[in-house]
């Protein structure tokens, strides 16, 4: 965090894996449109920018995601049946 581009660096693979962009922001305030437009505007090639926001005084548990919703349908949609059934123990 406080560098420039994605805040959470990820290797091909699990971009791949986990086609997200992440930008870390941990205020009182509760992020807005504009920080999910930084978000959009440091991404990897074909991930969503997404905020990952923990209030102030919290710790990671307590984070929420906030993400454009067409853009995660978009994602879910191509990759229906791409993910392998768990197996039965």
């Amino acid at each position: 965090m406080g560098a420039s581009g994605v805040d959470v660096r990820m290797s091909p693979l699990a971009r791949k894996a986990f086609p997200v962009s992440i930008e870390c922001k941990k205020t009182k305030k509760t992020p807005s449109l504009a920080e999910l437009k930084q978000a959009r505007s440091n991404t990897y090639d074909h991930t969503i920018g997404a905020v990952v926001w923990s209030p102030h005084g919290t710790g990671p548990d307590k984070a929420v995601i906030m993400m454009d919703f067409a853009e995660f349908l978009e994602w879910w949609y191509e990759n229906q049946g791409k993910f392998e059934e768990p197996e039965d123990e």
